[in-house]
């Protein structure tokens, strides 16, 4: 799920290894090196809680990002990213999911203290109403490694 532009700087540089999405799909010559996709009981842990605050969220795959709805605020979140996305709320039982995208802003964060207090999961501001939603463990210093 890379931008279009970045996707043509990579060509252009000819960068060889990639470590995206958060260091959680790490690649090389474009074959996959290592990933540490989401549990998928830890995605319906975090999808619960977000469908009773009636919260938007997305996953991301290597290749492509699937909402859970169309709402403005995740066509704001995702314009300046990636303006072609699915709407597939079942996608993460289809396709490995290595962090979730939830649309929140600064004081809605606070809903997601129990999948960060409690169920391992740790939350990464990347928009006024965004956050980048991955395992604690989960980094690029650990994708590097």
């Amino acid at each position: 799920a890379i931008p279009a532009k970045v996707k043509a700087l990579i060509q252009e540089c000819g960068i060889d290894m990639l470590v995206t999405i958060n260091g959680q799909y790490i690649s090389f010559h474009g074959e996959p090196l290592q990933s540490y996709p989401l549990d998928i009981a830890d995605i319906e842990t975090a999808i619960n809680l977000l469908e009773q605050h009636k919260i938007d969220y997305a996953f991301v795959n290597n290749q492509e990002i699937a909402v859970s709805s169309h709402s403005p605020r995740v066509a704001e979140g995702l314009s300046h990213i990636l303006p072609n996305f699915l709407m597939d709320k079942e996608y993460f039982r289809k396709q490995p999911v290595y962090q979730m995208l939830v649309f929140v802003d600064k004081e809605e964060e606070k809903i997601l203290q129990p999948l960060t207090q409690q169920h391992g999961f740790k939350s990464v501001r990347w928009h006024e109403y965004a956050v980048d939603l991955l395992r604690k463990e989960g980094s690029k210093a650990r994708g590097i490694t």
